[in-house]
């Protein structure tokens, strides 16, 4: 159990560094990316994210940054923010029938693949729950 654990908050970390990476070099100056890397550093990725976002509200992110965020935010089981994310990105460029695809890429699944049959069951339900609330949302556009 502490295994997986650890196995799945590294992959929240690279995430968010996934996220991190988006954003120009310039960013690094900012109040929230150095408060987002010292988070980080201590392990403390919630406070991390929220840094990331709070740095984003204020300055252009691509849907990279906000799929990153999201897929984080869905690790750590915090479905209001990773809806929220999820709605960030519909309001890009990508079609809305592909990002309902999209939720969990497969190298993301294969990089915690030796979670037990539990986690994978909340991680599915979750996964249905984000694309009901995609489909509704797409259906309510088409109407």
């Amino acid at each position: 159990m502490a295994k997986e654990f650890h196995e799945l908050w590294a992959s929240i970390g690279v995430d968010l560094t996934r996220a991190r990476e988006t954003l120009p070099d310039v960013a690094a100056d900012h109040e929230a990316i150095r408060a987002y890397q010292e988070y980080l550093d201590h392990n403390e990725l919630e406070l991390a994210c929220d840094n990331l976002e709070r740095y984003a509200e204020s300055h252009p992110a691509s849907q990279e940054f906000w799929l990153a965020l999201r897929n984080a935010a869905t690790k750590m089981e915090l479905s209001h923010r990773a809806f929220r994310y999820g709605q960030k990105i519909s309001n890009g460029d990508t079609p809305r029938s592909y990002q309902s695809l999209r939720f969990a890429p497969v190298s993301d699944r294969t990089a915690y693949g030796n979670l037990g049959a539990d986690s994978w069951e909340r991680f599915g339900m979750f996964s249905l729950q984000v694309i009901q609330h995609l489909f509704a949302d797409i259906t309510a556009q088409i109407e």
